[in-house]
């Protein structure tokens, strides 16, 4: 992981590594979702404010290896929790479950549109899709 300022993804087998890099400090997590990328740096992000506020920068920079991990500790894994368990499900996935939802919907109402279509046409085989009564309820 270089020094200098950024962003990266790295793949490994089924493992998917995220760092951030800012001010010579390395935020980094792993997570096991290949093409999902906005979840992890919101983590990683959220995470360096939070460490940030907690010690400050110029604290962070000159701490020896695991000096903060007892205090720290419960942070990550309060977070981690948030993050695993849907809290945190971004603007852009809420609106796939919305997309969803009322996909399904109109897949339902149309077959609703179909199967009428079939109990009034003059079809003799319409007794196979139900009662006509059924189609009243549109």
């Amino acid at each position: 992981i270089p020094v200098t300022d950024g962003k990266m993804t790295y793949v490994y087998d089924d493992y998917v590594f995220h760092y951030v890099v800012e001010s010579g400090i390395c935020y980094l997590c792993m997570s096991d979702e290949k093409n999902k990328h906005r979840l992890p740096y919101a983590f990683l992000q959220e995470m360096k404010d939070l460490f940030l506020a907690k010690f400050g920068l110029d604290n962070a920079q000159r701490a020896i290896a695991f000096s903060f991990n007892e205090d720290f500790s419960p942070v990550i894994q309060q977070r981690m929790e948030h993050y695993n368990s849907g809290g945190a499900m971004d603007n852009i996935d809420a609106l796939k479950n919305q997309i969803d939802e009322v996909k399904e919907g109109m897949v339902q109402n149309i077959e609703k549109v179909v199967v009428c279509t079939l109990y009034t046409s003059d079809d003799a085989d319409y007794r196979v899709w139900g009662d006509i009564r059924s189609c009243v309820s549109l």
